[in-house]
């Protein structure tokens, strides 16, 4: 008859199982975090030579003890910026993940074609950050105030 090791009353086998199922629970109420974007003391900036057209690039600002996430999207001859959080479902901390051509809401499902994103069209739609910058020159940046990406801190 095999005997079991317990450790404090509790079987180390179900103690493990326990573990396992809170780091599991944990790892997907997190949102992800993405790399830096290159910054001053007044902005970040993206490489505008470094955008795929019809792709966004995910990028995670580290304010304090906050960690602001955001994505920059080029379609055609614009290039637009939104948090990577929900209007409605951001209390979940979840965000966007992009599948098929379209942003895809991980709390609700709801699919967003990129052509659709800036409309902003129901309850459940990315929140967009002011940017400035144009698509054409191969070496000039996309520039969001860092002022403008903190006024979305309570999203995250």
């Amino acid at each position: 008859m095999e005997k079991k090791r317990f450790l404090s009353g509790v079987p180390v086998r179900e103690l493990a199982y326990a573990m396992a199922f809170a780091l599991f629970l944990a790892s997907c109420s997190r949102q992800p975090v993405y790399p830096e974007p290159e910054r001053t003391a007044t902005e970040v900036t993206i490489g505008m030579g470094t955008l795929k057209t019809d792709i966004p690039q995910f990028f995670t600002y580290h304010s304090g003890n906050r960690s602001i996430s955001f994505f920059v999207l080029k379609t055609g001859d614009k290039v637009m910026s939104f948090y990577d959080a929900c209007a409605k479902c951001y209390p979940q901390k979840l965000g966007y993940r992009f599948d098929g051509g379209a942003l895809v809401c991980k709390a609700c499902n709801v699919r967003y074609s990129l052509s659709e994103i800036e409309k902003g069209l129901g309850s459940c739609f990315p929140v967009r950050v002011p940017g400035s910058g144009s698509g054409q020159a191969q070496d000039s940046r996309y520039v969001i105030a860092i002022e403008d990406l903190e006024k979305g801190s309570h999203l995250f």
